[in-house]
């Protein structure tokens, strides 16, 4: 219960993004993961990730296959948005274009983008390390 507060209250200061699960909130299965591992075999009793950058552009394409999957089924390959996940059988120019593509989905492309995300993601890891050890001071 207390590791949902946190999340969720550093959601709110920082994010106000999708937080749970990672099967649920991606959308597919997938277990066996490092935070699986960290939980499970190191006894790591905060094991989660953040994704601390996304574009606008991946975000409205990662919700049409998150409510597809939320569904049930996927979107036929053909309907889906291109995506650095997906091979669409583009040529090689097409797929070095979706590749540079693909770095802006998930990294800042400019300088000022890239400072605010360091500061943004700096301060809730400062802000989480806080609250954590307020409450379980080791």
């Amino acid at each position: 219960v207390y590791k949902r507060q946190v999340t969720n209250n550093l959601n709110q200061k920082y994010c106000n993004c999708p937080c749970g699960a990672a099967g649920r909130e991606v959308g597919y299965v997938s277990p066996g993961t490092c935070l699986d591992y960290a939980y499970d075999q190191l006894d790591v009793p905060w094991s989660f990730a953040w994704e601390i950058y996304s574009s606008e552009r991946k975000e409205q394409s990662f919700l049409q296959i998150q409510q597809s999957a939320k569904k049930g089924f996927l979107a036929k390959e053909e309907d889906a948005a291109p995506s650095c996940f997906l091979q669409t059988g583009n040529t090689a120019k097409a797929e070095a274009k979706m590749m540079l593509d693909c770095f802006g989905w998930f990294n800042p492309t400019s300088q000022n983008e890239y400072h605010s995300v360091v500061e943004n993601w700096t301060d809730a890891i400062l802000d989480m390390t806080e609250q954590i050890h307020t409450r379980d001071p080791y």
